[in-house]
Parts: C-alpha cells; structure tokens; sequence
C-alpha cells in the first residue's frame, strides 16, 4: 500500500474509504490527532460507538490486548474501531521481539496480524517517537497492509505554505507579512496556530483577505512593533528607528524574546549571503529574488541591505548574531538582562 499524504488519507475517510490498519509515527502529533478523530466520528454511526469503538491507552496495556480486540468481530454492525493513542508506551508495538520470542523464534504479535488483518477491524496507531525500523518485517507488512503516515514537524517554508493551505480550506486568503508573523512568533506549534486562524476566521467576514494587522489586532501579537520591521529598520540603516524597536523590544521582552529576534536576523542575513553570492555570478536581481522563493517586499528589502552590508560584512554578522544566541542562553556564564541584551545586538550589528 502506497504511503499516503495527510490530505490524502483525510479525502479518503471523508469518502469513507476506510482501512484496516492505520500507523502514524513522528514528532508531530497534530496530523496523528486529526486523523484519530476524524476516524473516531466518521467510521461508525453514534448508535454503533458504544460497543464497537475502543480507545486504548499504551501505558494501560500490552501489545497482546491490541491484536486480540483487532481479532474480534464488531457487536451487531459491520465495523469495530479500535484506537490506540501513545502507542510508543507499549512494548513491541514497532515490531520489536523480546528476548523468549527471539528464543523461541516467534514472530512479533502486530506483525502477524499485520500480515493478515481482519477485514472488519479499524486499528489506528498513534506511534509518537520520530523514527521506527524501515529494515524489519514489521515494516515491510505495515507497507503491505496499513496506510502508514510519517507525521514530521513543518519548517520555514514549508510551515508557511501549510498556513497558506489551511486558511484557504476555510475560505480565506493570507498576505505574506500576515503569514510571516504568525510562523515567526507562534512558531510551529500547529495547534495553537489552528486556535488562532479559527479565531480570526469566526471574527473576520467569509472571503476575507487576513493581514499583519489582523494578526497584530486579534492574535496578541504588538501592534507597535514586530521583528520584520526590525529587520527592515536595519536592513535600510535607518539608526533612529532601529534604536526605537530595539528599545520598545527591551520595554517588551516576554511579548518580543531575543530568541525569535535572533532567528529572524539570522534567516535574514544568510539570504542576504545567498543574495550576495548569486549577485556575483551575475544572476539578475529578479531572478535571484524567485530562486530564493522571497515576495516583493523580501526582495526589497535584500536589495536594500545588498547595499549597506557588503557580503563580508554579512558573514561578520552572522557570526556576532551566533555570538549573542549563545550569551542569550547563558552559555557565557553571565546573566544578562534580555531586554539589554537585544539593544546591545541592534546597536552592535549597525555599527559592526
């Protein structure tokens, strides 16, 4: 069975083309969740769900007690669903083979049942550990016979275009600095991020397009200023307004921590030595701007600061921001103040 896609495997239970074994391992557990639930409300009718829905817990039972509920027939209806949440908890649940089974040449439990699933079965494993063994037979029948879902954390880009898809599904669209912010200072975090696109989709009117002040107004993000500005502040060497969000970030550390300052002048600067290196081989500023993938006003802004930090002086940078990354943590045994911290780093880079 083909590995499928968190849409894919969504599509399929909203057509109710369900099957027998669902696996999904990784370290996010947002993808796993959703499909859980989606299963646990469209998989059976209420009236079936009494009898014929069991939700196990790993740390409540042996991997024995999952296959032999997976073996017996649904009560009275043509389906039975079995979940099992923090799957990770159970012994054997990755086709692991203890010791007297090894002895005794036994094959693991799943992995038998695996090779032969029972047709009126449900069984949805929620693994949370980020890798299990491609190498063993327990894969190669997980490949076989159950829709398998590798449920990774999303990333820079691809954390953006998974914002950008979402808000779409409700029917809306995003502009990119509203995007940027919410990847910037909600991070990862899917669920939190699904809390506030639904927030803003229940105050904004349908077809609505979401801007940075939609974020800023609604999502407890400051409305005076955000770490892009910041950005472009010191992109254009503008010293007095650099100097102001710097200290209005020191005023407003726990809202504004040095930790996503840090992050974002970082990601900024390498682009600026990507930029700088494609701008030697004569590439033309249009071009390098889509093979960076940046909109209009990234774009602009690299062009901006192409001129006042020459490629040298960028990698200077980079090297004083992983600097301060490591006195913001402490690694050089002194204790600093956060909020001073960050004017220290604004003024330091503008004048480096």
């Amino acid at each position: 069975m083909p590995i499928q896609t968190f849409e894919e495997i969504i599509k399929d239970i909203d057509a109710k083309k369900f099957q027998p074994v669902y696996f999904m391992y990784g370290e996010e557990g947002f993808f796993m969740d959703q499909i859980t639930e989606k299963i646990a409300k469209e998989a059976l009718p209420e009236t079936e769900r009494s009898f014929n829905q069991n939700i196990m817990y790993g740390g409540d039972v042996e991997l024995a007690d999952i296959v032999m509920a997976a073996r017996r027939f649904p009560m009275m209806a043509e389906k039975q669903v079995i979940i099992v949440k923090e799957a990770q908890e159970v012994s054997g649940i990755a086709g692991e083979v203890n010791e007297s089974q090894r002895a005794e040449k036994k094959e693991n439990p799943l992995t038998l049942y695996l090779q032969n699933p029972v047709e009126s079965t449900i069984l949805v494993i929620n693994y949370r550990k980020q890798k299990i063994d491609k190498r063993t037979r327990f894969y190669k029948a997980l490949n076989s016979n159950a829709v398998v879902l590798e449920s990774k954390k999303l990333y820079d880009k691809k954390l953006n275009a998974w914002i950008e898809r979402y808000i779409k599904s409700k029917g809306y669209t995003i502009v990119d600095q509203a995007v940027q912010l919410l990847a910037t200072y909600l991070g990862n975090d899917l669920e939190k991020l699904v809390n506030e696109l639904n927030k803003l989709a229940v105050i904004l009117p349908e077809k609505s397009a979401i801007t940075a002040t939609h974020i800023e107004e609604n999502v407890g993000i400051s409305k005076e200023y955000n770490v892009f500005e910041l950005w472009g502040a010191i992109a254009a060497k503008n010293v007095t307004k650099a100097h102001e969000i710097a200290y209005f970030f020191s005023k407003n550390s726990k809202d504004h921590h040095i930790a996503v300052t840090i992050a974002v002048l970082f990601n900024s600067f390498v682009n600026l030595l990507r930029y700088h290196q494609l701008a030697e081989k004569r590439v033309p500023v249009n071009s390098i701007t889509k093979q960076m993938g940046l909109n209009y006003y990234q774009g602009k802004d690299l062009q901006t600061a192409a001129r006042n930090y020459p490629k040298s002086r960028a990698v200077r940078v980079i090297s004083l921001l992983r600097h301060f990354d490591a006195r913001s943590k402490g690694v050089m045994g002194e204790n600093t103040n956060v909020g001073e911290l960050t004017r220290e780093l604004v003024a330091t880079i503008l004048y480096y």
